[in-house]
């Protein structure tokens, strides 16, 4: 059976060289193998050798054996771990507090960051959007509803397709979250067969830059080109 004994220091040790490194608490752990209950000459040479260095008086803190600790966590400790899932899970359900150097336009102008109506008031001062979006506060599944309803009163399906592309263009988090949850109804729209026409039209409906674009004239010229896209995360 092993046995664990922890000191700590009650008067603390005052010299730096005397404490180890381990400021005013003096740790000492002994294992040993024993049959049943620590033996009283074991008890009594472990409190010589604490009490040895003048400064450092101790006294024995627990003495628990490995028969004496619970097989099972408590109902209170599951408890616990229950709680911290369930904060886990709320906190990846929801977007992250913004914390950077940017602020107001820049920030609402690049659809990696942007939130629409959904900026909390405590973002709104400090990231200086007040007054620079609606004062209404719409969560995310609110403006998808709101965005889906326009969505289906479009009848060209070219027309459709710039309108997703344009909410990209805003708002990248809104719009993946409104593909996702119609999927099937958008996917003809943003693939085959209406990516074709919009191929064919792409000079007519190009409206911003997005991502890298690459003719045969930059056939040499490909891997340095990359680097004018200052995206750190890419």
């Amino acid at each position: 059976m092993i046995i664990f004994f922890f000191f700590q220091a009650e008067d603390g040790i005052r010299d730096a060289q005397e404490s180890r490194g381990l400021g005013d608490v003096y740790k000492r752990q002994v294992s040993t193998q024993s049959t049943g209950r620590a033996h009283p000459e074991m008890l009594g040479a472990l409190r010589a050798t604490a009490l040895r260095k003048p400064a450092l008086s101790t006294r024995i803190l627990s003495v628990r054996t490995f028969k004496e600790l619970p097989d099972k966590p408590s109902p209170s400790s599951a408890k616990d771990d229950e709680a911290a899932k369930v904060r886990l899970r709320r906190k990846k359900a929801t977007r992250p507090t913004m914390v950077g150097s940017r602020a107001g336009l820049d920030v609402l102008h690049d659809p990696l960051l942007n939130k629409g109506t959904a900026w909390p008031n405590s973002e709104r001062e400090r990231l200086g959007l007040r007054g620079l979006v609606p004062p209404a506060r719409l969560n995310l599944q609110t403006q998808v509803d709101k965005l889906l309803s326009a969505y289906r009163r479009i009848d060209d399906p070219l027309q459709k397709n710039l309108y997703l592309i344009n909410l990209l263009d805003r708002n990248e988090v809104l719009f993946y979250k409104l593909v996702c949850e119609n999927i099937e109804e958008m996917a003809p729209i943003l693939y085959t067969p209406t990516v074709g026409q919009v191929c064919q039209s792409f000079g007519d409906v190009f409206t911003r830059a997005r991502g890298m674009y690459f003719s045969a004239d930059d056939a040499f010229e490909m891997a340095s080109m990359v680097y004018n896209l200052s995206l750190i995360h890419i």
